[in-house]
């Protein structure tokens, strides 16, 4: 799932006006992001994790922010299952935590370990 106009078209770069922010470590990241909805875990801040991600949706906002966002997804907490999860933001609760991708390794059954 991607939020902004990258839902459209994801190949998109954030452009040099977009809002950015500078995190405490001294990268700058746009204030929007694509996002990753998680089912089965909660995400917390400074904490590294392993994500499954089985939806097309969620391996596409990981492509994308691989290549144009330094590695940095929004990843939120889904209301449902990762079935239930669409192109709308809607299905997200409202808190998320921005996240970084340290790599990503393809699994056998067509999913993304992140």
């Amino acid at each position: 799932m991607v939020i902004g106009d990258e839902a459209k078209s994801p190949s998109a770069t954030p452009s040099v006006e977009e809002d950015m922010f500078t995190l405490p470590s001294g990268d700058t990241v746009p204030a929007s992001l694509p996002v990753v909805a998680t089912a089965d875990l909660v995400p917390f801040p400074a904490v590294v994790m392993s994500l499954f991600i089985r939806d097309t949706d969620g391996m596409k906002a990981i492509q994308v922010a691989s290549k144009h966002y330094g590695d940095y997804v929004i990843l939120g907490i889904s209301e449902g299952s990762d079935e239930a999860i669409d192109e709308q933001p809607e299905g997200v609760q409202g808190i998320a935590v921005l996240g970084k991708i340290l790599r990503t390794v393809s699994v056998s059954d067509g999913s993304l370990k992140a």
